[in-house]
C-alpha cells in the first residue's frame, strides 16, 4: 500500500462528500419529505431518502446507481490527481454502470405501469373506504423508507434483491480497493484502469437484476386481476340493486327501516338472496386483493353493497 497517497484520498472524499451532500439537497428540495426544514440537517445525509423510490421505499437499482457512481466519482478524482489525466471508463466498470442503470429504468417502467386501477374501478373502491389514497400504494404516504426495502418485496424476504444487494457490495469494494492500490505511476506501460471482476460476477449481478426488476413487473397482473374482479363486483352490485327494488317487501318495508343500515342490509338479502350471495362473493375476493396490494385490512363491515334508494 506504499503508492497511496493520503492527500490525494482525502481531497477525492472531500469532493465526494460535497456531490453527496449536494445530491441529498435536491432530494431535500422536491418537497417530498415533512420536515423541510432541516435541509441542511440529517434529512440531505439520509442514504435511505435519496435512494428513495416515488412511493417512498428505498430502491434497489437506485441505490446501485448512486454506489457505484459515488466509487467511480471517488476513484476518478484520485486518480487525476496522482497522475495529472483524466481517466477514461474502460473494461466492466461500463458494464457495471450500464447494468445498475438500465434496472434502473426499466425499475421505474415497472413501477408506473403497475400502480394505476381503472378511474371506474378506483371511485367504487374509494367510495367503500377500501382505500383512503391516490394509489394502491397508498400505505407508502407517510412511510419511512427503510435499509431493510433494499432486501424485501412488501414485507417479504426478497432472495434476488439480497443477492443483487449482495454481489453489489462485493463488486463495489472490490472497484475501491483495486482503484486504490493501482500502480498509477506506471499508467503508460499498460491499462492498469481496466477494472475486470470477471464474467462470472457480471452474469450474477445481471441475473439478480433481471429477477429484481421481473418481479416488478409480476405485480402487474395482480392490478389487472383487481381490475377484472372490480368490474364482476360492480356488475353484481348493479344486478343485486335493480333485484331488491324490484322486490315487494322492499317497496313495503324499507321506508320504515330508513336509517337503520344493518335491517335494510338483511331485508335486501330477504330479497334477492341469490344476488346478494353473488355479490358477496366476489366483493369479498375483491377486498382480498386490494389489501394484499395496499397492506391493510379491509374489515367485514365495509364490504357490503349499496342499496337502491327506499320507497317513500
Amino acid at each position: 500500500m506504499e503508492n497511496i497517497s493520503w492527500l490525494d484520498a482525502i481531497i477525492a472524499t472531500t469532493i465526494v462528500g460535497i456531490a453527496y451532500v449536494f445530491i441529498g439537497c435536491c432530494v431535500a428540495s422536491l418537497g417530498r419529505w415533512s420536515h423541510r426544514s432541516k435541509i441542511m440537517g440529517w434529512l440531505v445525509l439520509d442514504p435511505r431518502k435519496i435512494v428513495a423510490s416515488s412511493n417512498r421505499i428505498a430502491s434497489l437499482s437506485t441505490f446501485q446507481v448512486l454506489f457505484f457512481t459515488l466509487i467511480v466519482l471517488w476513484l476518478s478524482i484520485y486518480w487525476l490527481f496522482q497522475s495529472g489525466v483524466l481517466i477514461t471508463l474502460q473494461g466492466d466498470l461500463a458494464i457495471l454502470l450500464g447494468i445498475a442503470g438500465s434496472g434502473t429504468a426499466l425499475g421505474k417502467a415497472a413501477d408506473n405501469s403497475r400502480s394505476m386501477l381503472r378511474q371506474v374501478n378506483f371511485s367504487w373502491i374509494k367510495k367503500k373506504t377500501w382505500i383512503e389514497t391516490d394509489l394502491i400504494e397508498g400505505k407508502y404516504d407517510d412511510r419511512m423508507p427503510r435499509l431493510f426495502d433494499l432486501i424485501t418485496t412488501g414485507s417479504n424476504f426478497d432472495v434476488s434483491r439480497f443477492q443483487a444487494l449482495g454481489f453489489t457490495l462485493v463488486i463495489g469494494v472490490a472497484m475501491l480497493w483495486e482503484g486504490i492500490l493501482v500502480d498509477v505511476a506506471g499508467i503508460g506501460g499498460g491499462d492498469p484502469f481496466a477494472f475486470s471482476v470477471g464474467s462470472t460476477y457480471l452474469a450474477l449481478i445481471g441475473v439478480s437484476q433481471g429477477l429484481y426488476v421481473g418481479g416488478k413487473f409480476s405485480h402487474k397482473d395482480s392490478i389487472k386481476q383487481l381490475d377484472t374482479t372490480l368490474d364482476e363486483a360492480r356488475e353484481k352490485e348493479k344486478t343485486l340493486s335493480i333485484e331488491v327494488s324490484r322486490c315487494k317487501e322492499w317497496k313495503e318495508k324499507s321506508s320504515a327501516l330508513e336509517g337503520q343500515s344493518k335491517k335494510l342490509l338483511e331485508l335486501a338479502r330477504m330479497c334477492a338472496p341469490a344476488a346478494y350471495s353473488e355479490f358477496l362473493y366476489v366483493a369479498e375476493e375483491a377486498s382480498t386483493l386490494v389489501s394484499g396490494l395496499s397492506g391493510k385490512p379491509i374489515h367485514d363491515v365495509a364490504i357490503k353493497p349499496s342499496l337502491p334508494p327506499v320507497c317513500s
